[in-house]
């Protein structure tokens, strides 16, 4: 068995693909350099090439469909134990069946990475309806969350449409990652441009205010609070301003 390690980037993942397809032996992918090896087992470190990747992006999104990309994407930012091997086991039925291959549900090879796939497109589609907004000394909108996933690359081409006029982070307080957007680009990273300001208390007011509303506005006979934390599970309460503090009735 020869086993394909490299890091924990997509573009490492992507990097493997390339080798490892072409691999005429048996063999797998993984991810991590933390990994040992198993006796029997022939262990190639793959290095992450930038120039591959791109190469590898452009030729599954034309020979495999754009969705069969996505699909190895979104099950990618799942973080699930063993996930890059699931990605190559989809890559190499894709590489045959091409778009025919999100259609099948049953193949055992297909159906962990279109689950996983759902279940991360699901949760970054929640996430933009529950981020909250604060605001910052200089101008700065921040959000913090922290999803199961790490649907940050999913969530913020949301908001940089939808926000486009404002200077904002989100920051992904689990794995410490950041989106930030300065009303012309959004760059996703480790590290925020220097030293985050003191949240301010401009907002307490409007927050105030918020929180009234979700209060009043609900039908106290009409309350389902089963049903609520099914459509807003509890996990992400924290950040939620109507959540986070409750307010004198």
């Amino acid at each position: 068995m020869i086993s394909y390690l490299c890091d924990t980037s997509f573009e490492g993942l992507l990097t493997a693909l390339y080798f490892a397809y072409r691999e005429k032996l048996e063999c797998r992918v993984l991810s991590g350099f933390a990994y040992q090896n198993t006796i029997g087992e022939t262990l190639v470190k793959v290095n992450t090439d930038l120039a591959l990747y791109h190469k590898m992006e452009s030729y599954i999104a034309s020979h495999c469909g754009i969705e069969n990309l996505m699909n190895m994407y979104r099950a990618y930012l799942g973080e699930d134990p063993g996930v890059a091997d699931l990605v190559f086991r989809y890559f190499k039925v894709a590489m045959k069946m091409k778009n025919e291959t999100i259609l099948m549900h049953a193949n055992p090879l297909v159906q962990p990475i279109l689950k996983i796939s759902r279940r991360v497109s699901m949760e970054g589609n929640k996430m933009q309806g529950f981020i909250r907004f604060k605001k910052l000394d200089n101008d700065l909108m921040y959000a913090g969350y922290s999803p199961s996933s790490n649907v940050t690359p999913l969530v913020a081409p949301h908001f940089t449409d939808r926000m486009n006029s404002y200077n904002w982070i989100i920051h992904d307080t689990r794995r410490n990652i950041f989106a930030v957007y300065n009303k012309k680009e959004c760059i996703i990273g480790h590290s925020a441009p220097g030293k985050l300001p003191e949240l301010v208390d401009i907002d307490a007011d409007f927050e105030d205010l918020w929180r009234s509303y979700t209060v009043h506005v609900a039908i106290k006979e009409r309350m389902n609070l089963k049903l609520q934390m099914h459509f807003m599970p509890k996990k992400y309460w924290h950040f939620l301003t109507e959540k986070n503090h409750s307010i004198a009735k």
